[in-house]
């Protein structure tokens, strides 16, 4: 999976929190500092998908960068 790091104000925190957790990404971590950082992991296949995703959710109002892989161990 990808991994992205996605810095909004405090202002998006509440909708951003609620779009992420109703979306199929995985929301990993989430850090309070100046700006709210949100983790989220993806599937590679799915990144230009949630880049755009963002933009339209939070209104171009947000930072991201993709930073890292990570893999998922699913149950079978």
């Amino acid at each position: 999976m990808q991994n992205y790091r996605v810095e909004c104000t405090y202002e998006l925190l509440g909708k951003l929190e609620n779009e992420i957790r109703q979306s199929s990404y995985l929301l990993t971590d989430i850090e309070y500092n100046e700006q709210v950082t949100f983790h989220i992991a993806v599937p590679f296949e799915e990144r230009s998908t949630f880049e755009s995703w963002l933009v339209e959710v939070s209104n171009d109002r947000v930072t991201f960068q993709a930073e890292g892989t990570s893999y998922l161990e699913e149950d079978r």
